[in-house]
């Protein structure tokens, strides 16, 4: 026997929602937009209050604007503490700090390089892996313990050490050197960087005399050792490494080991220490611009805003 089941149709039972829902939505939209912009307003004018600065913390409140990214409230305020409490400690420990620049835009101006870094950086494909990130971290672990021996502290301590001394974390601290490293990327890929070696002597003569031995096949490294008076390059044969634009203290120096082709300088170069027999070892690196000059290229490049104008 066949049984035959009938089948109803399925009943849907229509949701209603109340017409107040809507209009709940709206109000609770229109209040948070409404406190951003009273708080941002008061923030961005340079209101100390400790509720101003609790909201600026969560609400998306923009401080300033590189390269149509922006930077916000929140980041600007655990910059702020890092770098205060940093202060802070220096000068506990009788150490010299600028003061001259406030601190609200030391600030600002280090989140707009940091952030002018990374975009520059982007442009030219360069990059810092997490493996990069993570060695660094790991030889901030190694502490200096007593006696002056290295030890590595535990996560517990770099917490303590990081909260107590800086009022940092280490998701702040990681953020700290991977912008780092990035910025040493860009010195060493991107900017122009010439590795030489010299020796250094008070008469020109003298200095003319050891090109001429260097030029008929002398060692410069064993003449370096003798002669040169340089004491923290001499026991090195006179290796200086690789250096960039600005970082010589010697303007003289400077321009003549970046408009020389790789090998020996002909002429005894004049500084103010004395006279310098120098070999260009190797050059790298293609904008020719020191560190501050390129960085100060990419801001204007970039349309930089800034939008945190204290008045107080």
């Amino acid at each position: 026997m066949t049984t035959h089941t009938s089948s109803q149709p399925t009943k849907h039972v229509p949701v209603t929602v109340s017409s107040f829902v809507p209009w709940l939505i709206v109000a609770v939209i229109a209040v948070y937009l409404l406190t951003t912009v009273v708080v941002g307003r008061s923030f961005l004018a340079g209101s100390e209050s400790p509720k101003i600065l609790a909201a600026a913390t969560w609400l998306p409140i923009p401080v300033a604007r590189v390269d149509g990214q922006l930077i916000w409230a929140r980041q600007y305020l655990l910059y702020r503490t890092f770098i205060q409490t940093f202060i802070e400690r220096a000068q506990q420990n009788g150490q010299a700090i600028d003061t001259a620049t406030p601190l609200n835009e030391q600030v600002i101006q280090l989140l707009v390089s940091n952030r002018t870094v990374e975009r520059a950086a982007k442009r030219a494909n360069i990059h810092v892996e997490a493996k990069e990130i993570d060695a660094a971290y790991s030889d901030i672990l190694v502490a200096q313990g007593g006696g002056g021996e290295a030890r590595e502290v535990s996560e517990e301590e770099l917490n303590t050490i990081l909260h107590e001394l800086y009022g940092s974390t280490q998701n702040q601290l990681r953020e700290l050197i991977r912008v780092r490293l990035l910025e040493n990327k860009v010195r060493q890929q991107v900017l122009e960087q010439v590795n030489f070696r010299q020796i250094l002597v008070t008469d020109e003569a003298k200095a003319a005399e050891l090109i001429q031995k260097i030029q008929a096949g002398e060692a410069f490294d064993t003449l370096a050792k003798e002669f040169s008076q340089h004491s923290e390059s001499r026991e090195n044969g006179g290796n200086i490494g690789f250096v960039a634009r600005g970082d010589q203290p010697s303007a003289a120096i400077e321009a003549a080991v970046f408009a020389s082709p790789v090998g020996l300088i002909a002429q005894p170069v004049k500084s103010d220490f004395g006279f310098h027999v120098i070999e260009i070892l190797e050059k790298k690196g293609s904008v020719q611009q020191s560190f501050d000059d390129w960085l100060a290229t990419a801001r204007n490049e970039y349309h930089i805003r800034v939008y945190y104008h204290p008045t107080n």
